[in-house]
């Protein structure tokens, strides 16, 4: 199993031309989407790459592998041009595994408690965390476009195996690279911050 996490892409052109060039080149099983993909609210100052049309068109090409769930910057106007569904709420079993997606700005539906092999993923901080919680993991990748903390944009890929939080940069030429990426495995112990 391999699994794309994002969150907060917030409009961002650049952004989603990284998630398709991860998608194709990478034979993801899953895209999860943790909320805030087409618009860039009020707080946040509008990027030159913004262009919520283009990201839908984009990320509804991916919508056959796509779990999400709505964020603060949503509005019912995305659910019409989605092709995948954005509840406030979203939760799936992959194997033994179960995961839990929410953007994180409502605390309804906070979990706080997790048994092993729950996964909790939330977005909104814009800041990544992995964390134990009770006996399961909570997941924060960060943001793809407006990054909080010490690390830059971000995003993370889940495996069987580990799990990895990939800091990026655009260069000059907007092409993505990779400045440094964060594991963890079930031998190491679970960072309880990371940016």
């Amino acid at each position: 199993m391999k699994i794309l996490i994002c969150s907060d892409i917030h409009g961002s052109k650049r952004a989603c031309l990284y998630i398709k060039k991860l998608m194709e080149e990478n034979n993801f099983n899953y895209l999860f989407l943790l909320g805030d993909n087409l618009y860039n609210g009020p707080r946040n100052y509008v990027e030159e790459d913004y262009d919520p049309k283009f990201c839908f068109e984009t990320l509804n090409l991916f919508s056959n592998k796509i779990v999400a769930c709505k964020g603060n910057c949503e509005s019912d106007v995305d659910l019409m041009v989605l092709q995948f569904k954005l509840p406030k709420f979203n939760a799936i079993k992959l194997s033994d595994k179960t995961f839990y997606l929410i953007h994180g700005d409502d605390d309804t539906y906070d979990i706080k408690e997790l048994k092993e092999n729950e996964i909790l993923l939330k977005g909104h901080t814009h800041i990544p965390l992995m964390q134990k919680l009770g006996k399961g993991i909570y997941l924060n990748p960060g943001s793809m476009t407006f990054p909080k903390g010490s690390l830059d944009k971000s995003y993370m890929i889940f495996t069987d195996d580990d799990i990895k939080v990939i800091e990026f940069e655009y260069d000059n030429n907007d092409k993505p690279y990779i400045k440094s990426e964060k594991y963890y495995s079930k031998e190491q112990k679970i960072y309880n911050k990371l940016g």
